[in-house]
């Protein structure tokens, strides 16, 4: 079986409210070839085959890409200006990153759902798991609340997160989010 690449997109571009959610998306192909080899180059029309998205809609990204100095035309292909990414990183002060993996950016889910999804599955492996009120959470991926909403009931609905209660008695419950771990086996 041929292994997919799984998307990577820095959080300081998943948090751009400058970008549409299709540009993060396609940012995040590129990012990620340009972390395995430097270069993407594959045609817009494959990128789109593998994102699920229309071709004129990648070129369309792509163009805003370049417009916003993200990437630029190199031969064979496109590559990400890594110093606009570095700079973004340092004004952000993280170097955090999303990981999207196939199994996610696959589905026939909204695009947002499955940027909400990488959110979410950064805190996968902490002791609380996703814990960070809606407000944040949308700004972080820069979208409104009412999105961040809706995306998270399309996540359960198709299996992508488990949720948890943790009840601190008189203090209260807190309500832990976790991603669907596609690194363990189905039975």
């Amino acid at each position: 079986m041929k292994k997919e690449i799984g998307l990577v997109i820095p959080t300081s571009i998943l948090g751009s409210k400058g970008l549409k959610d299709s540009d993060k998306l396609v940012f995040g192909l590129h990012y990620a070839y340009f972390k395995k080899m430097g270069i993407t180059a594959i045609t817009q029309k494959k990128m789109g085959e593998i994102l699920h998205l229309h071709p004129n809609m990648v070129s369309k990204s792509n163009k805003t890409l370049v417009e916003n100095q993200l990437i630029q035309k190199a031969k064979g292909g496109f590559e990400v200006v890594k110093t606009i990414v570095d700079q973004l990183q340092k004004v952000e002060k993280t170097t955090e990153e999303i990981i999207l993996p196939f199994e996610v950016y696959s589905k026939k889910l909204n695009i947002g759902a499955m940027l909400l999804w990488g959110e979410y599955n950064r805190y996968r492996d902490t002791e609380k798991g996703y814990f960070v009120e809606r407000e944040k959470t949308a700004r972080f991926i820069g979208s409104s609340e009412a999105s961040v909403s809706n995306w998270t009931t399309e996540l359960y609905e198709n299996g992508m997160l488990e949720e948890y209660t943790v009840n601190y008695g008189e203090k209260g419950s807190e309500r832990i989010v976790r991603t669907k771990n596609f690194n363990e086996k189905e039975e």
